[in-house]
C-alpha cells in the first residue's frame, strides 16, 4: 500500500504486470513488491526520486486594494476570492510547475485577514519508461499590497484620460440639478474619478475613454444635446508607435427649458403638423415637446432638427408675472390636432358639478384631465386697487383654474418686443396674444419643514464661481425643490429619501399641546394647496447608503462650496 510521508503521497502507476499479480524483489532493499519497470518498492523509489523538487512552496502575489485586482503578466485583472480566474493566475506564478504534469488543483481554507492563499496541487511525472510517479503538495501564496498603474495615476492630482463637459447656455441651473438627480438614480457617475462644478455646467473626469462614452450615451437618453470630441496627445513613443492621449467630450444641451415661450422658425412649424409658431415648451427629454396653448396641439422635435436651425426662447421663467383669475369659461373648440373638443368637454363636465381638478395625482393613480381649453379672465396682481384692466385669454389651463386662483404667465403687452423677435409671424402681428398663461401659482409661504431630502454629487467647485453665483444657485435649487413638490410626475423620476429628523419634528405636538403641525396654509384653497405641495411618506425611500462621490443635500440651504450640482427642469 502507498504510505503518506512528509505531506507527499507517491505511488507507481503500474502497467501490464500488475494485472497478472506478479511480484519481484526490490533491487535496493530486497522487499517483495509489485512488478514495475523500476524494480523498486515505493519507499526506495520515494527516497531516491522527488518529482516535487524544484517546485516553489511559497510564492508572492501582488494585489491592488484600490480596484481589487490581481497582477498578472501583461496587466491587472479583477478576480473574486477562490475563483477559477484567480486560481489560473496563481498557478502561472509557481516556479517549476512546467516540468511536471498538473492533475488537480484546489484551494485550502485560510483566514481572510492572514494575507495567505494556499493551493493543494496534485502532480505526476514519468520517471522511467511506463513508470509515472504521482505526488501531492501545498503551495502557499503571500498576498502583498501593490498599487496598479491606474490607481497610481488616479491618486495623482488632476489626472484624467477623458472628460465629459456638460454645458447649457441659460441663466439658471435647474437643468443641471435635474440631470444630477437622474445620474444619481441610475448610478451613471460610478466610474467617474472626480466631478467638478463649473459656472454653467459640470465636468465628469474618467480614467478610461469608454467610461466617458458610457456616460455620454446615458445623457443622450435624457436630454436633447449635441457633442464634439477632441484628442490631445500627451506622450508618443517613436520606436513602438504607442502614444498616450487625453480625450474631451464637449456636450451642449439645448437652451430651451420647460415653460419657455418660443417662436418656431417657419420651416420647423410647417414640418411639425403646421403648428402655430408661437408655442410653449411642455416637456424636455431626449426630444423637445411643444404645445400650442390655444389649440392643445402637441408636437415633438428631435435634437438634430433643432441644431440644424437653432432658435432661442422669447420668454423664460424669469419673465413670469403673476395674475389673478376672475372667471373661467370652458370652450368646446376643436384644435388643429383634433383633440381640443374632447378635452374641453371633459373639462366642462368637471366644472359643472364634477369633482375638483388637481394639479396631478400621486404615483399609481390616474387623475382628472389636466389640460382643457377655456377662456380665462385675468388681471395683473400689480394692478389690483389701481385700475380695472382685465384680459380674456384662451388658455390650456381650464382644467385646473377657477375664480380666485393665481396663475403665472407672460405679459406680452408690457414687454418691448419687435417683429424681429417673431420672424415667423411677419405680417400677422395681430396673432401675438397679450397674455400667455403658463402654470398655476401656489403660495410661497412655507410653515413646515420638508420631510424629504435629495442626494447630491460630491463635487469640486471651480475657483471662478463667485458669491453671486452661489446665491443664484441657492435660489435655483429652492425653485427646483418647489417644482418637485408641485409635480408628482416629476417626483416619480427621481429618488427622494426620508429625513428622520424632519419626520420626528413634524410628528411632535405643536406648542400648547395642540395636534401635530401639518404645515398646511390656512386659506380658502388650503386643501388644493396641500395636495399640490405635500409629498407623501409612501413616495420616500429608506435607503440612506451613500456611494462614492455622493452626499446628502441640505434642502434649500446648499453650502457655498458643496452646492448640489446643477439641475434640469422636467426631463422624462
Amino acid at each position: 500500500p502507498v504510505r503518506e510521508v512528509g505531506g507527499l503521497r507517491p505511488s507507481v502507476m503500474e502497467l501490464e504486470g500488475d494485472e497478472l499479480g506478479n511480484f519481484v524483489l526490490c533491487c535496493i532493499c530486497g522487499e517483495s513488491t509489485n512488478a514495475n519497470p523500476t524494480n523498486m518498492c515505493c519507499d526506495c523509489l520515494r527516497s531516491r526520486v522527488d518529482i516535487t523538487e524544484g517546485i516553489a512552496r511559497q510564492v508572492g502575489q501582488s494585489h491592488c486594494r484600490g480596484c481589487d485586482r490581481y497582477e498578472r503578466s501583461g496587466g491587472w485583472v479583477a478576480c473574486e476570492t477562490e475563483s477559477k480566474e484567480l486560481l489560473a493566475i496563481l498557478l502561472k506564478r509557481v516556479r517549476g510547475l512546467d516540468k511536471v504534469h498538473l492533475v488537480d488543483a484546489s484551494f485550502v481554507w485560510t483566514e481572510a485577514r492572514s494575507k495567505r492563499v494556499r493551493v493543494k496541487l496534485t502532480v505526476q511525472q514519468e520517471i522511467v519508461t511506463d513508470a509515472v510517479l504521482q505526488a501531492t503538495l501545498v503551495v502557499e501564496f503571500v498576498i502583498s499590497n501593490k498599487q496598479c498603474d491606474k490607481c497610481a495615476r488616479v491618486e495623482a492630482k488632476d489626472y484624467w484620460v477623458s472628460v465629459v463637459q456638460v454645458r447649457q447656455k441659460v441663466q439658471h441651473k435647474r437643468t443641471m440639478f435635474w440631470l444630477e438627480q437622474l445620474i444619481l438614480k441610475h448610478n451613471a457617475h460610478a466610474e467617474s474619478t472626480s466631478i467638478s462644478e463649473m459656472r454653467d455646467g459640470l465636468d465628469f473626469f474618467h480614467g478610461e475613454k469608454n467610461h466617458s462614452e458610457k456616460l455620454l450615451s446615458f445623457l443622450q437618453t435624457v436630454a436633447p444635446l449635441k457633442y464634439k470630441t477632441a484628442r490631445q496627445m500627451i506622450t508618443n513613443d517613436t520606436q513602438t508607435g504607442q502614444s498616450r492621449n487625453k480625450f474631451t467630450f464637449s456636450v451642449e444641451i439645448v437652451p430651451v427649458c420647460k415653460d419657455d415661450l418660443v417662436c418656431l422658425p417657419l420651416d420647423h412649424a410647417r414640418h411639425m403638423s403646421n403648428i402655430h409658431p408661437l408655442v410653449l415648451c411642455s416637456k424636455v427629454g431626449a426630444n423637445l415637446h411643444f404645445m400650442d396653448p390655444r389649440t392643445l396641439q402637441v408636437v415633438e422635435m428631435l435634437p438634430y432638427a433643432y441644431w440644424k436651425k437653432p432658435f432661442s426662447s422669447l420668454c423664460n421663467r424669469a419673465n413670469l408675472k403673476e395674475f389673478v383669475v376672475l372667471d373661467v369659461t370652458p370652450v368646446a373648440r376643436r384644435g388643429r390636432g383634433g383633440q381640443g373638443a374632447e378635452l374641453a368637454s371633459v373639462a366642462a363636465s368637471s366644472f359643472n358639478g364634477g369633482s375638483k381638478s388637481r394639479i396631478g395625482s400621486r404615483r399609481g393613480e390616474r387623475g382628472p384631465i389636466r389640460l382643457a381649453l377655456a377662456e380665462v379672465t385675468v388681471a395683473r396682481v400689480s394692478d389690483l386697487g389701481k385700475n380695472d384692466t382685465t384680459f380674456i385669454v384662451l388658455s390650456h389651463l381650464g382644467g385646473v383654474l377657477k375664480a380666485g386662483d393665481h396663475v403665472k404667465g407672460y405679459d406680452m403687452a408690457s414687454r418691448t418686443l419687435t417683429i424681429e423677435d417673431f420672424p415667423a409671424l411677419k405680417g400677422k402681428e395681430s396673432e401675438v396674444p397679450e397674455i400667455v398663461l403658463v402654470r398655476k401659482a401656489y403660495s410661497n409661504t412655507r410653515n413646515k419643514r420638508r420631510v424629504w431630502r435629495l442626494k447630491v454629487l460630491h463635487k469640486q467647485v471651480d475657483d471662478k464661481i463667485t458669491p453671486v453665483d452661489v446665491d443664484r444657485g441657492r435660489h435655483d435649487y429652492e425653485s427646483f425643490l418647489q417644482d418637485l413638490e408641485e409635480d408628482p410626475d416629476m417626483r416619480g423620476e427621481v429618488n427622494l429619501y426620508k429625513d428622520p429628523a424632519a419626520i420626528t419634528a413634524r410628528q411632535q405636538p405643536a406648542p400648547g399641546g395642540t395636534a401635530p403641525a401639518t404645515g398646511a396654509t390656512d386659506d380658502d384653497d388650503g386643501d388644493e394647496l396641500s395636495d399640490a405641495e405635500d409629498v407623501g411618506l409612501e413616495e420616500l425611500l429608506d435607503d440612506l447608503t451613500l456611494r462614492e462621490h455622493e452626499e446628502f443635500g441640505d434642502g434649500a440651504r446648499p453650502s457655498a462650496f458643496s452646492m448640489p450640482g446643477a439641475g434640469a427642469f422636467h426631463f422624462t
